[in-house]
């Protein structure tokens, strides 16, 4: 201040040349001009500045004493004026000074304001964020912090209070004084690091003289406490008969300066860390907290937060990655279409992620954490349906979904190790896949995964992804890795091939009676993938059973039946035994043991019926009758033959339209020495009983 009181001084010096203060002297006479006058009255540095006009005492007492004549003296200072001191006057009070010179008697009153008592002031920090975004988009404008203090005092009044601008303000107890126009939101930013205390009050005005120029305009205008050059060229002015120049001052149109208050600005609380679900792709931002995202799309070009986003709902916990990616602008698009980031079909792009307490009416905004999300990984290939072939490596990103039978699948990654691990969730049919609920299973390794049909059931979903990679330092025999998202998905339809389904059957095998015996497959459900096309073996317990090449025939449903001919040779070799299961393998290790039954015996004799003949009721009959009754089902038919039948089996046919229905008591015409033979057959033919009987001439009537 000093340095600016010198400034001052050579303004004033300079001011009495320009104005023509060297011919005062011939104004000297009159009394106007010999009279101790006020050039300013200085709160700010509790001084009353007064034109000597050719004193060489100044006079000065309180209005009190100058009552009663009691008054103080001081020398006149060398020059044009003299700088009383009232600093031992009490600033709780208003006082008034009257000041006189020994030249003339006329008299100066000049009322010194009590200082302003009361002012608070205290900061909303919640518009520091607007405040810092204007700051930053108009850099060359200073920003101050005027928009976020609350400012209440008994100075000033409902038309001209107390603002932002009539404050001073210094940095902790040894700090300097300055202008409000120097606190601006970058400082204050810097200040909520570690905290500050910064001290407020209401700076001083000086009451002096406006300088006028001809047209009767103020022509100066400085600060308030730095106005008293100005105020002594106005009294100069005003000396030298400048028509324009107002009445000297007298204190009333300055001030004191307040008491000082404190404002706490409270270090900024530390940045917490809030983690990022890389596998349902979320972040942990909840009520409170404040976030903005710049993303790097593929082609280069950059999104951004318009400006902070704050959570506000109480009830959130995580904000999706998703809502981030999509909140900034410009939008990424590709030919024209806008792409909507979602992480399980469209990859994320690389995104910094800021995010921090926000500032509330008591409290600033925290430090800020960082989060720095690379590039999500994208799954490019589809769900390939079979093994993959010997030729697959680790170095191929396909996956292979092959299922073993309806029992299971094998799910087969080659790509997948600890280092670069998958994972997969199954979705029953009719539910929805939501990432966030989803439950995963990790691969991490190359070999086939078997997932139970139990879990991957019929028409479910599988959902295979690379699994979130979690980051670690460097050591000394490893390099660092970065943290990566979950990947994008690729997915296929649980659709099991159909299980071959065998005709239950008893099957019989008669050891001498090589009948084709045969088996019945259906490989295939209606408009689906058969699982086996392949017959591997059939055995009854431990023998092996050869067959023909099966054959294989389409329906007009487009099912697939296979014939399978049991080889009659080997039949022959198997003991004798009676419903048995066969155990029929398929090359692809489906098995059954329970469909068809198989029983071996040798063949059973044809038993025997006795017939009676007597002479018939007409010339050459011969009436022949059965002692037993026909079995149930079957029926009798009769031939004649020159010689009798063989030993019959019941497994021996009757050839197809060989003789006649038979009724016991029958007549039938026949010649001497020739056979009736009765043959008792069932409805395939085979021969349950046979009898025969040789006629002769008395059993045949004569004429």
């Amino acid at each position: 201040m000093k340095q600016k009181r010198i400034i001052f001084r050579i303004i004033v010096i300079l001011a009495l040349f320009v104005i023509g203060g060297m011919n005062f002297p011939e104004h000297r006479a009159s009394a106007a001009n010999t009279a101790v006058a006020v050039a300013a009255v200085e709160y700010y540095d509790e001084n009353v500045i007064v034109f000597n006009n050719g004193n060489s005492k100044i006079y000065f007492a309180t209005d009190a004493d100058a009552a009663s004549g009691k008054w103080e003296f001081m020398n006149a200072d060398s020059g044009v004026f003299t700088e009383i001191d009232v600093s031992w006057l009490l600033d709780s009070t208003e006082n008034v000074i009257v000041i006189k010179g020994n030249v003339d008697d006329t008299k100066s009153r000049v009322v010194l304001k009590k200082k302003p008592t009361k002012l608070s002031i205290t900061i909303n920090y919640s518009g520091l964020s607007e405040l810092d975004s204007q700051a930053k988009k108009y850099p060359t404008i200073p920003v101050t912090i005027a928009p976020l203090l609350n400012i209440m005092s008994t100075e000033g009044n409902s038309s001209d209070p107390i603002t932002y601008d009539d404050l001073e303000w210094k940095k902790g107890d040894n700090g300097r004084w300055e202008n409000t126009n120097t606190l601006t939101i970058g400082l204050l930013e810097k200040f909520m690091v570690k905290g500050a205390s910064l001290y407020f009050r209401i700076r001083a005005v000086d009451d002096c003289v406006d300088v006028f120029d001809s047209t009767g305009i103020v022509k100066i205008t400085p600060e308030p406490n730095d106005r008293r050059a100005a105020g002594i060229i106005g009294g100069i002015q005003k000396m030298a008969g400048v028509k324009y120049g107002t009445i000297y001052p007298d204190g009333t149109k300055g001030r004191r300066f307040s008491e000082e208050v404190r404002l706490k600005i409270s270090k900024q609380i530390d940045s917490m860390v809030y983690g990022v679900d890389g596998e349902k792709f979320t972040a942990a931002i909840k009520y409170g907290k404040e976030y903005r995202v710049t993303a790097t799309y593929a082609d280069g070009t950059i999104g951004t937060s318009s400006k902070w986003v704050q959570v506000t709902d109480r009830a959130v916990k995580n904000i999706s990655l998703a809502t981030m990616a999509n909140g900034v602008s410009p939008a990424y698009s590709v030919s024209g279409s806008a792409i909507s980031f979602n992480g399980t079909t469209d990859a994320f792009p690389s995104m910094y992620i800021e995010v921090r307490d926000y500032a509330t009416t008591r409290a600033a905004a925290s430090k800020i954490t960082e989060i720095s999300l690379n590039a999500q990984r994208t799954l490019t290939k589809s769900i390939q349906s079979g093994q993959p072939s010997a030729l697959v490596t680790q170095t191929t990103d396909d996956i292979y979904l092959y299922y073993f039978g309806n029992k299971y699948a094998l799910l087969t990654i080659p790509m997948a190790s600890a280092t670069l691990p998958y994972e997969y969730c199954v979705v029953k049919k009719g539910d929805v896949f939501d990432v966030t609920r989803a439950t995963w299973s990790s691969v991490t390794k190359g070999t086939a995964v078997k997932v139970l049909a139990s879990k991957a059931v019929e028409g479910a979903t599988i959902y295979v992804r690379q699994k979130e990679i979690k980051s670690k330092a460097a050591t000394n025999t490893t390099a660092a890795i970065p943290y990566q998202l979950a990947s994008t998905y690729q997915k296929v339809t649980i659709g099991y091939p159909s299980i071959p389904i065998i005709t239950t059957a008893s099957l019989t095998y008669v050891k001498g009676y090589p009948t084709p015996i045969t088996i019945t497959v259906q490989l295939n459900e209606s408009n689906t993938t058969g699982f086996e096309d392949t017959l591997k073996s059939i055995k009854l317990g431990t023998k092996e059973i050869g067959f023909d090449p099966p054959v294989i025939s389409v329906t007009g449903s487009s099912i697939n039946i296979m014939t399978i001919t049991l080889k009659s040779a080997d039949l022959e070799a198997l003991a004798v035994t009676s419903n048995r299961y066969l155990t029929i393998t398929f090359a692809n290790g489906t098995v059954d043991k329970s469909s068809v039954k198989l029983s071996i015996k040798t063949s059973a004799v044809s038993g025997t019926l006795t017939l009676s003949a007597i002479p018939g009721s007409a010339i050459g009959n011969s009436k022949v009758s059965l002692v037993s009754s026909v079995g149930p089902g079957n029926s009798w038919v009769y031939v004649v033959d020159a010689a009798a039948p063989p030993s019959y089996h019941m497994e021996d046919t009757l050839a197809t339209g060989k003789g006649y229905a038979f009724t016991s008591g029958m007549d039938i015409t026949v010649a001497d020495k020739q056979y009736i033979i009765v043959y008792e057959i069932d409805a395939t033919r085979h021969i349950i009983k046979c009898g025969s009987k040789q006629i002769i001439t008395s059993m045949i009537k004569q004429s």
